[in-house]
């Protein structure tokens, strides 16, 4: 059997989710489908709670009893994972061919090779196309940082049936060793116009993206700043000169590279230079990886620091980008040796936080540390407990952590 026949033979009601099923979480009274499951493994996530596992334990949360525990087959199961693994390699293929075959950005097109044999019509048709991912690139003020990542250029088309437009292809990268895993394609702002291709987490997890080094000028050795856009990246690496990676959107800035970061040596400075979003989806992303790279290593020295403005990224700023970037950053500390007094309340299901505004510092802590912190006790419990509800706004929470940060 597939979940899709179990939850049919139980009564379960289901949706679509793209390609997973969705189901309430009945378990803690939730009515909006908001645990998605994997059609043919039974793997599942809680959007809301962040929980996770394996059919069997989510057979057992809505209890269905030990044979529907087990009623999807290991063969399917095993025979899915296959196939999945087999389609993630050809996704990485197509993107390292789409890749090679794109034209190198900052570099004309050469009428004696890329041009070479074409009609009039045809020279005219791809000089047009390289003059608008240039006019693109420059209007955002990031056609130098598209040539120091590497990116590239083609035409391509958005979808089934659509024709293809120029675009910048940027790579994808595992951070930690270099290999190229996939690629985004821009075709201009806002994220209808962005899809990747091939891989954006690593193995382990952790974001891909692409770094822009530090130039001789304005290069702070040390200082690393993670940013979540490419036009975004490009804006902040422009404003400092310093090392900075793009991660890509929000989900890369809330698994960060920090297998990577920790080969820069425990003196290393990382600045999360978060969007500013109207949805508060940027400044979560911004607060959740910060906390992961201060829990994984508290010598590593964390910041965090936003645009002014509420609906802005750093590529929005017409000036003063720089001076932000300096002025009101905060830090985000996992020193074991720092008590804060305060209110602790979660940031995910593993990170909790207490704030001290009067230093514009974040502790935050683990789960498993927080059992040792009797004066936070009661106020975890009750964070664990309302979030295990699904009743628990955690991107509402991070906010306002991050705005008392900033009082």
């Amino acid at each position: 059997m597939i979940p899709s026949e179990v939850f049919a033979t139980h009564g379960i009601q289901t949706r679509k989710a793209g390609s997973w099923l969705a189901i309430n979480a009945a378990w803690r009274g939730g009515e909006n489908f908001s645990v998605h499951v994997h059609p043919v493994s039974g793997g599942w996530i809680d959007k809301v709670s962040g929980e996770k596992g394996g059919f069997p334990k989510l057979a057992k949360k809505l209890g269905l009893g030990k044979d529907a525990a087990v009623a999807v087959d290991k063969d399917v199961i095993e025979q899915s994972r296959q196939t999945e693994s087999r389609e993630k390699v050809a996704k990485q293929e197509k993107a390292a061919d789409i890749y090679d075959r794109a034209y190198p950005i900052g570099r004309p097109l050469d009428p004696m090779v890329e041009l070479h044999g074409k009609t009039a019509s045809q020279k005219a048709y791809w000089r047009d196309a390289e003059a608008q991912v240039m006019n693109y690139l420059e209007s955002r003020g990031g056609a130098d940082a598209a040539v120091a990542a590497g990116a590239r250029w083609a035409t391509l088309s958005k979808g089934n049936g659509q024709k293809p437009e120029p675009c910048v292809v940027w790579p994808i990268r595992d951070l930690e060793n270099g290999k190229p895993i996939g690629i985004q394609r821009e075709w201009g702002r806002g994220h209808e116009n962005k899809k990747m291709l091939g891989s954006h987490m690593t193995a382990g997890g952790e974001s891909g993206g692409f770094a822009l080094k530090g130039t001789h000028a304005g290069d702070t050795p040390g200082k690393v700043y993670l940013a979540e856009g490419m036009q975004t990246a490009a804006a902040v690496w422009r404003a400092t000169g310093c090392m900075t990676v793009c991660l890509l959107d929000t989900a890369g800035m809330q698994s960060p590279p920090i297998k990577a970061l920790q080969k820069g040596g425990e003196g290393i400075q990382v600045v999360f230079a978060g969007d500013r979003d109207i949805n508060r989806a940027g400044q979560s992303a911004a607060l959740l990886g910060a906390a992961k790279v201060a829990s994984a290593n508290p010598a590593l020295k964390v910041a965090i620091v936003l645009p002014p403005k509420v609906g802005e990224d750093w590529a929005d700023m017409a000036e003063g980008v720089l001076e932000r970037l300096n002025s009101v950053a905060f830090t985000v500390t996992a020193d074991k040796r720092r008590m804060f007094s305060g209110k602790a309340v979660a940031i995910d299901k593993g990170h909790f936080a207490v704030v001290d505004g009067f230093r514009k510092e974040i502790r935050v802590f683990d789960s498993r540390e927080v059992d040792r912190m009797p004066e936070h006790g009661e106020a975890v419990t009750v964070a664990r407990g309302v979030m295990a509800s699904g009743r628990y706004n955690v991107t509402q929470t991070r906010e306002q952590v991050l705005q008392r940060s900033m009082a």
